[in-house]
Formats: C-alpha cells, structure tokens, sequence
C-alpha cells in the first residue's frame, strides 16, 4: 500500500519508509549511528520515540557536494519569467499544502483535499481513501509535524514550471478494522519522508492574493468553493488544472535525509558558538542577546496563545506549517471541550544549544527550562483529565528558523508590532502575509519564526 494521505501521482505508492543502495559496511555502521543521533530531531510535541525497527534498513548513497544545486538554476528561470515568484514563500506554501491535505485524510474528508490537486493525483488518492472506508476499514493520521523541506528539482520553461520538494515528517498512521483493531501501520509515531511535485502551466504568474492555500480562488479572489470537477462555484475557473495556481502533480514515498546531508554547508558537530559565529559572518547586525528576547517572547505568547484555544496573538512567530499543526490540534481540544491549562508559568533559563547555517534555512535551537502547572480539564464536567495541578519543572527545545542570507531588522518588525516589509501594523493573514502589502511575514523571508519544538526525552532520545 501506498503511505497513508500520499503515494499516488506519477507513481505507484511504497511502504511508510523507503530504503536505497547502501555503501561500504563501516560507512553504513556510521550511517546508523547518524540516523540514531538525527532521529530525535524529527519528532512531534507530543510523541514517543520511534524504535530502530521503524528506521530504514539501508540509505541510499549520497553524492559529494550541495544536493541542492541541481535545482537553482530551474528556480532561476522560474523568477526571471515570473518575479512575483518567492522562493521562501513558494516553500511554506508546499508545506501548507502538505497539511492541509494530510488532515482531509485523518478527517476522511477528501473534497477538502481537491483545490491543492491535480484531477489524476486527486482520482487515485481519494479513491485509495473512499475503498478503505467503504471496507469498513477507519484510517488515521495522528500528530503530523514536519520536520524539513528542501527543493530538490526544478525547471521552469514552454512545458511549464515544476518544483519537486521533498519533506521530512513524523506522524502515526493507521488503519483500523471493524472491531477497532490495527490492520495496518502503527498507532506510535514514525519518521517519514515523502517527494511532492508541484507544477503549473507555462506563462502563470504567481496569485496575489495567496491562492488556494490561503481558500481564496486563484482566478477571481472569491472565498475557495470548488464543484466537483475542481471548478470554482463563482467563475468556473479550473482551479485545479494548475491554469492559475500550483498544483500537486506527484506524492510519491521517500528516503527520509540526514539533516546534515541536505543542509550542504552545516558542519557536523558545529558547536552554538561556532554556529552563532557563522550567522554574524553572514549577518553583521545578528545580535545574540535580541535574539533570545524575541524567542523568551516567542515562548511566552504561544504557550499562552495555547491555553486560550486561540493562537492570534502568538501567529506572528510561527511558520504557516506549524501554525496549521497547532490550529488542528486546538479545534480538537475544542471540539473534545478540553482545555489545557499551565499556571504560573515562567522561564527559569533559556540557552542556545544548537545553530545550523543551511542552504534554504538557518536554524538556531533553544532549550528552554521551565516551569508551571500542566493539566486538562474538560470543560462539560470541570473534572481534570489529564495530568494535575502540581507544579512541575519541565524541559522543551523551540527551533527558530530564518531564509539564509537574510540580514536582521534593525528597528520594526514583528516584535513591535509592524509588518517587516512595509511598516504597517502587523495584521497577517491564514498564510502569514500581510494584509497590507502581502508580504510573507512568516516565511522566514523577514525574521525567525518557530519551526518545531522537541521535548527533553525526545531531544536526548
């Protein structure tokens, strides 16, 4: 079977984890290794650690040098014949799409997956859905959170333009029988990878007001409603024929990468100093000590934002795939009318301990030493659910991500308030742009936002 929410497209789906050619038997003792230490970093908020059994028995062999290159020079192209085209906002956008589609699968909601695919893609991914069901067969897709994204093939030209991105995810993902028993999958979460192609045709510029992953139609700006053919309900356009938009083309299973290997210029064991040294030779005006002012803000605000079921306040630090996760993870606790409530929460220490200078991205990951309560309640019955009202010391690891070759913002931006790019006050819409000058204010493109956060057991896993 194909990998649950994906595997349909230009080829046919594999296992959850695909494997590859392997090299020398010491190389690949040291791949293990690698994959052990690497593992913990593609983890959701609110996993377990996978097991060995649930890594791949081989990895494919890796070329010298930057992986990345082969793609610039179709990107190139891509922005010379259209020079809207962001490659950051290009890239949270896919991610958007990645989510949104993998949550009409765990909703068993495929319509709602139409506006980001293409007819065929979109024929054999919900009919791989509707026989599961029609089986008697439930399938899940519990606690998605990407992990990485790269561009890993592009060109643009007569045939039209097409973006391959490969993603790194963890999720737990299932299929239950009849008598509610696990016929495929596993219930824990596992580390997984899957390669979209997104494409669309030639001559088609890149959509103002944010297209499909921000439910606008791409042709005439009304409110996302498609008829079952993929036409929008008010001007018929073919919105998913990728005539004015990207579309998915391909979701085919992947090898998930070594951090290491696809960021090409990171250096294995790059100490935080060394680390934060390499982001002030690319950034004279980075300072470290702002910098862990807006995350001790950043933390703040969105642990908060999460006990008020209401992430507005805290929108401004989150990529647009991570702000996705939570959304969905906030309307079930509403749904399920729980709240989760951390009282007197404060920050005992806050440090560095990791920073990544990569190709699409630099990183910088703080360990945060907290404290506070942190139970459920469940708002029908005022009972506690979950956990109790104890005050307890806890450990979390927030990873920050910013565009590499980005230059720190001197006076502005989100920490007061204003839109980055054009000084407004900060009002950003479902895809992070801002309602002024539709900048991607969370695309990294600007400032750090918050791409993941790991618990103490999962960080040291």
């Amino acid at each position: 079977g194909g990998s649950f929410g994906g595997g349909f497209g230009g080829g046919a789906g594999a296992g959850f984890l695909a494997g590859g050619a392997s090299g020398g038997g010491g190389f690949l003792l040291f791949l293990i290794i690698v994959v052990v230490i690497v593992v913990v970093l593609f983890y959701s908020r609110k996993g377990r650690l996978p097991s060995l059994s649930d890594l791949p028995a081989q990895w494919p062999s890796v070329p010298a040098g930057p992986l990345l290159q082969p793609a610039e020079a179709g990107l190139a192209t891509i922005q010379a014949d259209d020079p809207g085209f962001d490659r950051e906002t290009f890239l949270q956008r896919a991610q958007m799409a990645l989510v949104l589609v993998k949550q009409a699968w765990q909703a068993r909601n495929p319509a709602s997956a139409l506006p980001y695919l293409t007819p065929h893609v979109y024929q054999g991914w919900s009919g791989q859905l509707t026989a599961l069901v029609s089986q008697g067969r439930t399938p899940y897709l519990e606690n998605l959170n990407v992990r990485g994204m790269w561009v890993v093939r592009a060109d643009g030209g007569p045939g039209g333009d097409h973006i391959a991105v490969h993603f790194d995810f963890v999720a737990s993902a299932y299929v239950l029988d009849q008598a509610s028993q696990v016929v495929e999958g596993k219930r824990e979460d596992i580390w997984m990878a899957e390669e979209w192609t997104f494409g669309r045709a030639a001559g088609v510029k890149t959509v103002v007001n944010g297209g499909v992953t921000n439910q606008k139609c791409p042709n005439c700006g009304s409110p996302l409603a498609l008829n079952e053919v993929g036409e929008c309900t008010h001007c018929k356009a073919p919105v998913t024929s990728g005539q004015f938009d990207w579309v998915v083309e391909e979701m085919n299973p992947a090898s998930p990468q070594p951090e290491s290997w696809l960021n090409g210029n990171s250096v294995p064991g790059l100490s935080p100093e060394d680390g934060i040294a390499a982001i002030r030779g690319k950034d004279a005006t980075f300072d470290p000590s702002n910098f862990h002012d807006r995350a001790e803000k950043a933390f703040m605000q969105l642990e908060q934002a999460w006990q008020d079921r209401n992430l507005d306040e805290g929108r401004a630090y989150m990529s647009p795939g991570l702000f996705l996760t939570w959304s969905g993870q906030v309307d079930q606790l509403i749904r399920l009318h729980k709240k989760n409530v951390m009282e007197n929460l404060r920050i005992l220490r806050h440090q560095v301990v990791k920073v990544v200078p990569g190709q699409e991205f630099d990183e910088i990951t703080v360990r945060f030493d907290a404290a506070s309560t942190d139970y459920e309640v469940d708002e029908t019955s005022g009972k506690v659910v979950f956990g109790d009202k104890s005050e307890h010391p806890f450990v979390e690891y927030w990873t920050f991500q910013r565009s590499a070759g980005v230059k720190t913002i001197v006076q502005g931006g989100v920490v007061d308030k204003q839109c980055p790019n054009c000084g407004a006050p900060l009002n950003i819409n479902q895809i992070g742009e801002c309602s002024y000058c539709k900048a991607g204010v969370t695309s990294g493109k600007f400032d750090w936002v918050l791409s993941r956060i790991e618990q103490e057991e999962e960080w040291r896993g």
